[in-house]
């Protein structure tokens, strides 16, 4: 029992305890200290900013509005181009590509039949009067021994006609000479005969016999004369017509000469073998297709332009030549009357000095000058060029206004202005994607 007691007076001592030691945690009011109330809490000062910077945006929205209420569009200032119109000397020119080409590049054929024995190959270089091809014709040199046998024949003969000419000519020769010694004689028999007749010492017959031989041999000369004149000329005839067999055979044999050196086949130019038609021991046909030769010495260029620039071309213009950096010169040939894909193709003639190394199908860039204008309104040409429909924007300070202007000539690097600009006006002439509709732009650093 009095155990008891005990345990239940030190449970209470320990409550009271635990009492007196949590009010004296709680109830430190007396070690407070009151501090003054400030005038302006947190909260205000965040509304208060949140209301300025509303009232800031407001205000330049208002601003903005006021300044842009006139603007179709805003663009910019580091997104587009500008070019301040000027004048000055215009030169209408064209920009294109054109492709080398060989000006002479021959295809040389066989002019017999027979075998072709090649000297080249195809890439090989080539000097002019270089043999490249020779083509062996057993028939056309059977055909030349022939010929010359028949010179040789015919030598013969004409020297054997000479001789039948020269005895001949002697024989005619000898009966006329004969025929004046008859004439002499007789003449002399005359004259005596003519003494004694008119001493009466001969007859009257015998007289007239020895006038009758003298008018006989007096004929037989002039027909002796005559004679030998005729045959005179006869023998030079049959001579000179074996004499003209002869040459004429000659010239045979030279024809076929000539056919056999033509069966050497030579390169007309300084070059090389473009291309082999035939191989080495190959049978061919007269007129037969054997070698290409092209011609390094002499170059032009094909460069297509639009079809809208043929009429403008003529030839004779100045053309600009760009290789490795370097600058060339030539001039346009021809034109050509085709159209091909909206194009048509010119041909371009190098003129002195001539540019070296140069290679078939070399792509080069070329400028052709059409024409030159004095005191020509003109701009840089831009992009709006593609995209042009009658009017450009012209920059005044932060603004750019539609106007509408008239575009002359164009050229690589300028466009004409025909009507809508005044020299020193500055417009916009990159390629901007702007409504057709917009009047004025806004233009934003």
């Amino acid at each position: 029992m009095e155990q008891s007691n005990r345990k239940w007076q030190v449970r209470n001592l320990r409550g009271l305890l635990n009492i007196m030691a949590f009010q004296t945690i709680v109830d430190t009011s007396a070690q407070d200290i009151t501090l003054a109330k400030p005038l302006i809490q947190p909260k205000q000062i965040v509304y208060g900013s949140l209301i300025a910077v509303v009232a800031i945006a407001l205000l330049w929205s208002g601003f903005f509005f006021y300044r842009t209420s006139d603007v179709d569009e805003i663009l910019q200032e580091d997104a587009l181009r500008f070019a301040v119109v000027e004048r000055g000397n215009f030169l209408r020119d064209l920009l294109t590509q054109g492709r080398v080409i060989t000006a002479n590049s021959p295809t040389l054929f066989s002019p017999e039949s027979g075998f072709a024995q090649l000297k080249v190959k195809a890439g090989d270089p080539v000097s002019q009067g270089q043999l490249l091809v020779e083509v062996l014709s057993p028939g056309l040199d059977e055909r030349l021994e022939q010929e010359m046998a028949l010179v040789d024949k015919l030598g013969s003969e004409l020297e054997r006609k000479k001789l039948e000419v020269k005895r001949r000519k002697f024989s005619l020769l000898q009966d006329a000479k004969l025929a004046r010694l008859n004439l002499d004689a007789s003449e002399r028999e005359k004259g005596r005969a003519d003494k004694l007749i008119g001493k009466n010492i001969i007859s009257m017959m015998n007289y007239e016999k020895v006038v009758d031989s003298h008018n006989r041999a007096q004929l037989e000369l002039s027909l002796a004369e005559q004679t030998l004149a005729i045959g005179t000329e006869s023998l030079e005839f049959e001579l000179n017509m074996v004499a003209q067999d002869l040459l004429a055979q000659k010239m045979v044999v030279e024809s076929v000469q000539r056919r056999l050196q033509r069966l050497k086949i030579t390169s007309p130019v300084t070059g090389m073998v473009g291309s082999l038609q035939v191989k080495d021991k190959q049978a061919i046909g007269g007129y037969q297709a054997l070698i290409t030769v092209v011609d390094l010495t002499r170059f032009e260029m094909e460069a297509p332009v639009p079809e809208d620039y043929a009429d403008d071309l003529a030839p004779g213009m100045k053309v600009e030549i760009k290789l490795n950096k370097a600058i060339y010169w030539g001039e346009l040939l021809a034109v050509s009357p085709e159209v091909i894909h909206s194009q048509v193709v010119t041909r371009i003639a190098f003129t002195p000095p001539y540019p070296e190394n140069l290679r078939q199908n070399q792509r080069l860039s070329l400028r052709i000058f059409i024409r030159q204008k004095q005191d020509v309104l003109m701009v840089d040409r831009g992009n709006f060029i593609d995209s042009f429909e009658g009017s450009v924007f012209v920059r005044n300070g932060d603004r750019a206004i539609r106007r509408t202007v008239k575009l002359g000539d164009r050229s690589y690097a300028h466009v004409e202005i025909v009507d809508g600009l005044k020299r020193g006006e500055e417009i916009i002439i990159s390629s901007a994607t702007i409504n057709r509709h917009s009047e004025v732009l806004l233009i934003r650093d």
